[in-house]
Formats: C-alpha cells, structure tokens, sequence
C-alpha cells in the first residue's frame, strides 16, 4: 500500500525526532535566532563634538533666559509708579513669580522624568513665552501679577526640564559635568544679564522689557524644537531618530495611564506647604510686627505641618506594596551618603540665600540710597556676567577630579566675604575698592554652590530621575532666594528704624524706604543687615568641611542608599537603586 507522504516541513524547521542537517543538535534552531543580549553594548555612537557644543548652548541660553523672567528688581519702583501700588505691594512683583516657580519644581520634575525633557521643557517655555507677552499689554497690578505667576509656572516647568535633557544628550564624565555645571549657573549669570538689560532697554518704558523677554524666551522654544532630541526610552542614553518616533507615536491613552500613576496627593501636600513658606517669607518683612505678626505664625507653623504630612505620606506609600503610585519624593534621597545630600540641600540654601540678599540690599544701595538712575545701576552689575562665565567653565572641567566639599566650601566663603565688603563699605567709596570684588566674589559663591551642588546631587540620584534631582534641588535653591531677601529686608527695617531712633529722629510717620527716612540710617540699616546674610553664608561655609567631609564621588561608594522602591527593575539602572529597607 502506498504510504502517503509526510507533509514537507515548514522552512527552517525539522522533524523533533531528527536533528538539523546544518547545525548540531544542540545548537538552538534556525527559525528562533537569539535576539541581541543587550542594547547597551550596540547603543548609538554618542553626538560629535560640534553638535555636544551646539545642544549645550541652546540648554545654557534656556537656564539663562528662564531667569530673565524673574529680571524685575530694576524696574520695580518704575513699575510702581506707572500702575500706582503702594511700597507693601511692590514685593509681589517679585514674589507672583518666585512661589509657582518655587513650589512646583518638586511636580515640574516627575513629569519631565514621565514624559520626556523636551516635551516638558516646551510646554513651559510656550506658558512662559504667552504670559511675558501678557505682561506687554497690561494696564493694571492684578493682571500684572497674574500673568507674573504664569511667568513663574513656566519657568518651574521649563527649568527642571533642563536637567533631564542633559542626563539624555551627554554621557557620564565630563561632558556631562560641564554641561551641568554651567546650566546651573546660568541662572544667577543670566539674571546679572537681566538686570544690565532691564536697565538700559526699560529706562523709557517698563513694557519694553517684557517685550525683550518675550523674543528671548519665543527664540529659545524654537530652538528647543527644532535642535534637541527627542526623549529616548533610557534616561541617560542617547536619542536616535527611531527612538524619538517610538516616543512620539505614543497614544493619549497611555500618556494618561502614565498621568494617573503620579502621586498627585503628594503634590498637593507639597505645594501647599511650600506655598505656604513662600508666601510667609514674602510678607514677613512688610508685615506690621513682622514675624510676630499672628497670621504669619500661624500660616508658618501650618506649611511646616503640611509638609510633615507630606513626609508621612511619602513613608506610607513606599512601604505598601500594592499601591502602584510611586513617591513623588522618596524619602531615602534624604539618607544618601550617609545624609550628606540632606546637608547639602541646606548648604545651598544658605548660599542662595545670601546671593539673593545681597543683590537685593545692594541694589537697595544703588536706587534708593545713592539714587542712580536705570542704566548706571545696571553698569555696577556688569563683572557678574563675566565672573560667572568663566566660573562655570572651569568648575565644570575640574568638577571630576576635585571633591564637591571644596567647591562648595569656595562658594560659600565666597558669598561670606561679598556680603562683609558690603557692610564695611565707607560712605563716598570708589567703585573699584569694594562693591566690584563684591559683586565678583557673590556671583562666584553662587556659582560654585549651584554647579558643585546638582553635578553631587545628580551622581547619587542615578537612573531615570534626573527631573527629581534638580526638581529637588531646585526647590531648596528657591527657598534661598526667597529667604535672602527676607532676612535682608527684616534686617534693614528694624536696625534702622532703631538708629533713627537712637538719633532722635522721629519716624513713626515714615517707612523705611520712603524718601522722608534718614539717609544716614537708611544704609546704617542696609550694612547691618549684611553682616546677618553673611553670618547665614559663613555658617554654611564651616559646615561643609566638618560635617561633609569625604563626600561620595559616585552612587557606588560607601553610604549609599536606594531612592525609590522598584525603579531598578523599571529603569534598568540596577547600580544606582538598591532595595529601599536599607534607609
């Protein structure tokens, strides 16, 4: 009988009962060929020298021009006088801008870190870019300030999204650090810049500057757009042209997904405390009987207790397994190197806070007591673009092979010794003899405390949360500058409301910073308030060689400790993120 035959075998498969004739039997088959191992050792070649350079100019230009946003200090009294608000309410020129942009770093930088640096970075850069353009056309102080605050949730957004960005272009080692070092420092440079520009462009009209400000900020998103890279799948790698369309086609459905998974609860809880906080160092110092003012305790003592639950809530969430939300702060970021970075947070306040307060008291200085006109003050700013330059550069070079604790050492003495030159300056002092190598050596604290301070903070937070790492830091940075001027402010109305008093000059009938106060009093109050600032910097400047010393070169040395629970397994970055029980 005829045996039909057996059906032919699918092409590239045999029988199981006969080995391949092409392979050995023990080879695995022909139709499964093993998929690459893994895509690190075949990732793309990283960008070419030329186009590192170009990525990390338009990243500067975004750090410095989000600073422009906050250029206001100058053109403040002009303001003023144009709308007609009063002394009390010239602070929320300022202060609209600071709180959003302060309270929202922390949420700013898990959605860069969800969805992407550039998509982030665009989103606030338009808000910022819609709402200085706002602020050309108003005519009122409540639009003003609205549109102030928009400024401040753009700048929040487009801010934080820069250090993301980073982690994707330039890989670990000193590209990385340079670009760190300098976008981090582009903010104190670029509001130096800001100022000299506000002076000279604003001397006829207010409005033109945020006419400047508006090209800036729309030249920039531009270039966002056009230039950088699209986010990849793997923080930190870089971006090739498939892995930007794979991010681009995904569907709202799963951007959504994602949305959900952000702990939105403890965003709430954050923001109310930090707003909370800003507001009360806001309008302390205007406040009747300043800090002794009841509401201010009380709404204090409340953004502390928010913020307590919010450390609850952190803690709870990370120990229960099937809540899925991640932390938006975990709170193991607080124990890394043995608790250096919870000390470095407080270092860089205090270095911030004395950056801020003496430009704000030495502009004080320049209009109110010594009555310069716009552009001349803005002249006295002028060393501090060029120092800050040059100090990125060359704290981005040696970053690597000088431990932080130095630099930041530096950077606090620094601002330490620019607020003393203040506060000893005689009456009729020439230019060169102290308020230039004051301005020099407080635009080189801040530089060195902001660059040496993200570079160590990014190293030990390793992974896909670069957004939180200069979300984080960022916040602390913010409540420096809100801080600084604060304390100045408290300072110079109280010390020299008490000289005017002590000299038998009666003013119960006048504010401190209204023309009728006594000059003489007025700058007595002004250097006794610095040496308080410098007092904040100097302690910083001691605490960082005691209590941080031999601070962590990268996240493998001893004392580190996990920051969030599970992300090595989402990430990939087993190395950086160990189990979060050892906090």
């Amino acid at each position: 009988m005829d045996r039909k035959p057996s059906p032919e075998p699918a092409l590239g498969t045999y029988p199981s009962a006969l080995p391949s004739p092409l392979a050995p039997s023990a080879s695995p088959p022909i139709s499964s060929p093993p998929s690459p191992p893994s895509p690190k050792p075949v990732s793309p070649p990283p960008p070419s020298v030329v186009k590192e350079t170009f990525y990390m100019s338009i990243i500067v230009i975004l750090g410095m021009v989000n600073s422009f946003g906050a250029g206001t200090t100058l053109i403040g009294p002009k303001i003023q006088e144009d709308l007609g608000f009063g002394t009390s309410e010239l602070q929320w020129l300022s202060t609209s801008f600071y709180i959003p942009l302060g309270t929202l770093c922390l949420i700013s930088g898990t959605i860069a870190d969800t969805y992407g640096g550039k998509p982030t970075c665009l989103a606030g850069m338009g808000l910022l870019t819609v709402a200085s353009l706002g602020a050309c056309f108003v005519r009122t102080k409540e639009l003003l300030f609205f549109t102030r605050g928009v400024s401040g949730l753009g700048s929040a957004l487009g801010t934080v999204a820069g250090y993301p960005m980073i982690v994707q272009i330039y890989p670990e080692g000193t590209g990385r650090t340079l670009a760190q070092a300098i976008y981090v420092a582009a903010w104190p440079t670029g509001g130096a810049f800001s100022l000299l520009a506000s002076g000279f462009v604003a001397e006829q009209d207010w409005h033109r500057y945020f006419y400047l400000v508006t090209g800036l900020t729309g030249a920039t998103t531009l270039a966002v757009f056009l230039f950088l890279p699209e986010p990849s799948g793997e923080a930190g790698g870089h971006s090739t042209d498939s892995e930007g369309q794979h991010a681009r086609r995904r569907n709202w459905k799963e951007r959504l997904r994602v949305l959900k998974n952000i702990d939105w609860i403890g965003a709430l809880l954050s923001i109310t405390g930090l707003v909370l906080l800003f507001y009360v160092l806001a309008v302390a110092p205007g406040a009747k009987k300043g800090w002794g003012t009841p509401y201010i305790v009380v709404l204090f003592i409340l953004g502390f207790v928010m913020l307590g639950l919010f450390a609850i809530w952190q803690w709870y969430i990370e120990r229960r397994e099937s809540i899925t939300i991640k932390p938006l702060v975990p709170l193991g970021v607080f124990a890394l190197d043995k608790g250096r970075v919870s000390l470095l947070f407080l270092v860089a306040m205090l270095c911030f806070a004395g950056y801020a307060g003496f430009m704000f008291l030495f502009t004080l200085y320049l209009e109110v007591y010594l009555k310069l006109p716009l552009d001349k003050t803005a002249l006295h700013f002028l060393p501090g673009p060029i120092v800050g330059i040059t100090c990125n550069i060359v704290i981005g070079l040696i970053a690597n092979r000088i431990s932080p604790q130095w630099i930041l050492t530096t950077g606090a003495i620094s601002t330490g010794i620019s607020l003393i030159l203040f506060a000893v300056v005689p009456v009729g002092a020439s230019y060169w003899t102290y308020t230039f190598f004051s301005q020099m050596l407080t635009v080189l604290g801040a530089d060195c405390a902001g660059s040496a301070g993200l570079i160590y903070t990014t190293k030990m937070m390793t992974g896909a949360r670069a957004g939180l790492a200069g979300g984080l830091y960022g916040t602390f940075i913010q409540l420096g500058f809100s801080l600084g001027p604060s304390v100045g402010t408290i300072g110079l109305r109280y010390i020299a409301e008490k000289n005017a008093r002590r000299a038998g000059i009666n003013v119960d009938g006048a504010a401190y910073d209204e023309p009728s106060f006594p000059p003489s009093s007025y700058l007595y109050g002004l250097q006794r308030a610095s040496w308080i600032l410098a007092a904040l910097s100097l302690f910083a400047g001691v605490l960082v060689p005691i209590a941080m010393r031999r601070m962590a070169m990268s996240p493998d040395d001893p004392g580190d400790v996990a920051i969030d629970r599970g992300s090595a397994s989402e990430t990939g970055a087993d190395d950086g993120h160990r189990a979060s029980e050892k906090v």
